[in-house]
């Protein structure tokens, strides 16, 4: 719910000309209150994640998953995981994180993983491609095409373009030498000729 006041407070200072505290009077200091609360306790639940494990590519979409329970962005490291010495890029299938808002408990990686992929949905049926598949590194679904790099295991493509066309190359492109498909079956072509 507090998650929803400054879009409250945006509206009746954009689209009605007015001061908050004038037309929501008493309310608007509840709501304040609530509102620096759940500031406070999203900062303490980022702060928790520090020293855990979760890999810095995935740390923007860390603040994008949501408890599997009652959708709250509230998840702090689970306490079992920390004294288990877990951590989030090791332990994926272990690491469980804990709503605040609810004391859910969940695995952490799926979550991570699921927000990084719902951002880079695409539809086949409209001509698009994919921006995110699986890296051939960690086998986890969390490398960015177009960034030409997995966000799980930070692995990179020692060949980003064609030497001879300068096409762009993909990670199942890395086994043909720094050469596009069409230009290693080219190359194969006359070697064996």
């Amino acid at each position: 719910m507090a998650e929803l006041f400054p879009v409250l407070r945006d509206f009746i200072q954009t689209q009605l000309g007015e001061v908050p505290a004038q037309i929501l009077a008493h309310t608007w200091q509840i709501m304040l209150l609530h509102h620096n609360f759940f500031v406070d306790t999203t900062q303490q639940c980022k702060d928790a994640w520090t020293g855990v494990g979760v890999p810095e590519g995935m740390i923007p979409w860390l603040d994008e998953s949501r408890c599997e329970a009652c959708s709250s962005s509230l998840l702090s490291p689970a306490q079992l995981s920390i004294d288990a010495n877990y951590l989030v890029d090791r332990d994926e299938g272990k690491f469980e994180y804990t709503c605040v808002a609810c004391g859910h408990t969940g695995l952490i990686a799926p979550l991570m993983i699921d927000a990084l992929n719902e951002a880079h949905d695409y539809d086949p049926r409209d001509g698009e491609e994919p921006s995110v598949e699986v890296c051939m590194q960690c086998d986890r679904a969390t490398y960015v095409i177009y960034e030409q790099i997995c966000l799980w295991c930070a692995a990179q493509l020692d060949y980003s373009e064609c030497a001879i066309c300068e096409e762009r190359l993909g990670q199942y492109d890395q086994d043909n030498g720094g050469l596009c498909s069409y230009h290693a079956h080219t190359y194969e072509k006359a070697m064996r000729d």
